[in-house]
Order: C-alpha cells, then structure tokens, then sequence
C-alpha cells in the first residue's frame, strides 16, 4: 500500500515533474522517524480496520436497498487483492461505478462508506486514467461533494475524499464554479488547522487540483497560509515535502511566479538551510528553479542568505541530476544578483539572511563613511533587523558579535546615531550583552556601549 500511494497527475510540464509526481507519497515512511512516522502509522492501522469490519450487505439486500446481484458483486469484489480487483473494475467499469455511486448515496452507516471509499482510492491510485468512468455518470461528484460534512468518516476517509474528488475536478472537461469552491474553501480551512491529519487532508486535495494549470491561480491566494505550515512544521518532513511539492506546482504558473510573496520565497530558503533529506532538497530546488529571475524572487533569495546555503550544497557530492542541474541554475542567478549589488545592498542582503559573518566590509572604515546615510532608508530598517538578530534565540555568538560592532559603529559615523539607536530600544539590549558569556560577544557589547556613550571616538584606543 505503501508504495502505491502516490500522485495522479495527468499533464506533467516537465518529465522530471513526471518522475517527482511518481516519487510523491501522502504517508512515505523511508528515512523518517518514529515520531514523522505516526501519520503514517495511524493510516495503516485504519486501513487494516476498515477491510476487517463485518459489515451485513445481506441485511441491505433484505430491505431492498439493493440486489441480491449487487450485493454478491460487492462482497466478492471486497474480499479479492488489488490485482484482482483492478482487473474486474476494468473489465465491468460503468456496472461498479453505478454501485459505488449507489452504496454513497443510498447507505448513511460509516463502515460501509468507509470501505467503498478505499476501495475507490485503490483503483484510481493504480490507474488514474479510471477517473474517466466516473466522470461519465450524471452528477459525478455529488456523492463525493455530500460526505465533505460528515466528519464521523474519520480523518483518513476524508484524505480518501479528498484525493477523489481533487483527482475529478483535474480531470473534469466542464468544472462548475459552486464545486470548485466548496472544496476549495473546504481544504482551506484543514490547512488553517494545527492538526497534523487535518493538513495531510487539505494538501492531498491541493496536490490534485494544482495538477490542473487553471486553479494555480485560484490557489496562489492561499501562498500566506502555505508559507505558515513551512514555518510551523519546520521538524515535520513529511508535512514539508507536501506542502513544497504544492508550491511547486503553483510556481508553474507565470503570473503567480512573477508576484510570489516575500514571506513564502523567504519560507523556502529557510527550508532549504535546514532540509537534510535528497528528497526535500530537491524539491526545494525546483521550486527555487522556477521563481527564479521572475519578480524580485532572486533579490530575496539573495537577501534571504541563499548564496551561503548555495555554496555549502555545492560542496557535496550529488548523485542526482535534477539537485546538481539545479544548484547550478540558482547558483547563477545568486551570482548575477550580487554581481549587480552595491556594497550596501550586499550588506543589507547580509544583514536580512540574519545570519553575519567577519567579512571585510563589517570592519571598512570606508564603507561606513559611504554608506552610514542609507541606513536611514525605510525608517532605519537595517538597524530594525540588526535589532531583531540580538533579540533572536538562534543566532550564534559569531552573528551577536557582529551584529553588536555594527550597532556601534554607526553610532560612530551617524550623527544622529545615539538618538537612533535609543529610540528604537537598542540601547537596552546592547548593555545586557555586557555579561554574556562568551568573550568575544561581551567584548564587542563592551565597545558599543562605551560608542554610545563617548563623544570623541578618536580616544577610544587611545
């Protein structure tokens, strides 16, 4: 089961989308951990329940709610494997597609609706080219679209719904608007959820629809509440590869691409520096591959501390050829980026990444002297960020260190630097970094404090 779970998308752009589509699984296990196995665990273990549930088809056939034909054709098809039963589907496709679409409607009982529901998902997730049988009844996906509101189905019946009707609306030669946008808007609110199982649901039903180019753009409104789930599943792989995979797809879409949110490129870079798994790096990758060079999604990238992260990636080896085709492409466009920037713009870019190092500009006299003036642009930004980097729990003694010389020395070259730096509260934080514990961190504290409070900077090695 575990393998064929996997993506039904039908008009990949690329053949390595073609190749992702078939390495994408709701509930992958390999190189997981315990704890990212759990959803994977718990999907397993409702599936099992469900094929072991005694449910009484002969008492439906007794009320009369179905056949004594239907109802043997149900329970033998229930009971064969797979194979068997894709073989049977193939060879009666409208005879099941008719008793699956009766047994939805007519049965109100969970077990039953359950049980179809899998058996349903099994098929399509073998072959998904079998959507087209159920497209060719009347109202195929009113059956579907009634459960949405029937949360006793449980959470894995509802990632079954939910890849069905994403894989119909795709494939649907006439989409009607009213039911693109109750499973829209119903999607939307599981990925509004903190539950982990509510956001398998909602992504699984994204995946299905973005395969079809016209909804990315119905979609990329909800880029705000994608780059939310990055930022809060950061140790959830799983979660993370889904919710990239769906970016993925959206940046397929020119519009969207040229207009991406600041905050979800921002999501991506920061995903990259931490993603330890080929598979979520790659993915990453793509998505950066196709944002690149459109809107300003290079600059922030660059400001967000790509180049870094480039370069620690450059230094492995790869055995995949979409991660090296890739590193290249954004490891040129970084390039050309930088290549454009003024020595301010690398700074701020630096400055942004929120990560600093001890590179020559931070100690060049000169620097500070040409530039001490544009760190009043956008009210002082830089200065903000330099304020949130020394309020940060996760930057490392190196970054506080630098962030501490640079406070100081622009209250060296601005004359308006005291009066800055106090109005914004920095003042406060600088001093409590007098004690800390590392040596070179309480040093540069040291001198800052000692900038802001002298007059005649000339004295101060003196």
């Amino acid at each position: 089961y575990q393998r064929r779970v996997r993506g039904m998308f039908h008009s990949p752009e690329t053949s390595r989308q073609l190749a992702s589509v078939r390495e994408m699984s709701t509930f992958s296990t390999q190189n997981q951990n315990p704890a990212q196995n759990k959803i994977f665990e718990e999907s397993l273990r409702a599936r099992d329940s469900i094929f072991k549930e005694s449910i009484n088809w002969q008492g439906y056939s007794t009320a009369g709610d179905f056949s004594p034909q239907e109802t043997n054709l149900i329970v033998n098809y229930a009971r064969n494997d797979l194979q068997q039963r894709g073989s049977q589907f193939d060879s009666y496709q409208q005879r099941f597609v008719t008793l699956f679409d009766k047994i939805l409607t007519t049965i109100h009982k969970t077990e039953p609706i359950q049980l179809v529901l899998t058996l349903i998902d099994d098929i399509l997730i073998e072959k998904p080219s079998r959507a087209e049988a159920f497209l060719a009844i009347e109202n195929p996906l009113k059956p579907f679209m009634r459960l949405l509101d029937r949360p006793e189905l449980g959470w894995y019946a509802f990632t079954l719904l939910s890849r069905v009707i994403g894989l119909l609306l795709s494939k649907m030669q006439k989409v009607f608007e009213e039911d693109f946008a109750l499973f829209h808007g119903w999607c939307r609110e599981k990925l509004n959820s903190r539950s982990e199982q509510d956001l398998v649901i909602g992504l699984t039903g994204y995946q299905m629809l973005l395969s079809r180019p016209e909804f990315r753009t119905s979609l990329a409104s909800d880029l705000s509440i994608l780059s939310s789930i990055l930022l809060n599943q950061a140790g959830n792989s799983q979660i993370l590869y889904q919710t990239i995979y769906t970016l993925w797809l959206i940046s397929y879409e020119e519009e969207v691409a040229r207009n991406f949110q600041e905050k979800s490129t921002r999501a991506l870079v920061d995903t990259l520096r931490t993603a330890s798994k080929d598979k979520l790096i790659r993915i990453v990758l793509a998505t950066l591959v196709n944002l690149h060079g459109k809107g300003r999604n290079s600059e922030i990238m660059v400001n967000a501390g790509i180049g870094r992260i480039i370069n620690n990636l450059n230094n492995k080896k790869w055995g995949d050829e979409d991660i090296i085709q890739d590193l290249q492409v954004i490891t040129e466009s970084v390039d050309k980026i930088v290549a454009e920037m003024s020595s301010f713009e690398k700074y701020r870019s630096e400055v942004s990444s929120g990560t600093l190092e001890w590179s020559p500009v931070h100690r060049s006299e000169n620097f500070w002297k040409e530039n001490v003036f544009r760190f009043e642009e956008d009210d002082f930004r830089v200065i903000g960020i330099l304020k949130e980097i020394l309020t940060s729990q996760f930057a490392d003694n190196t970054t506080f260190a630098v962030a501490l010389h640079d406070i100081g020395e622009f209250v060296r070259f601005h004359p308006q630097g005291r009066r800055v730096i106090t109005r914004i509260g920095l003042k406060e934080i600088v001093m409590r970094y007098m004690t800390h514990t590392d040596a070179e961190v309480q040093k540069h504290a040291l001198t800052c404090v000692q900038k802001l409070m002298i007059t005649n900077w000339e004295y101060l090695n003196k």
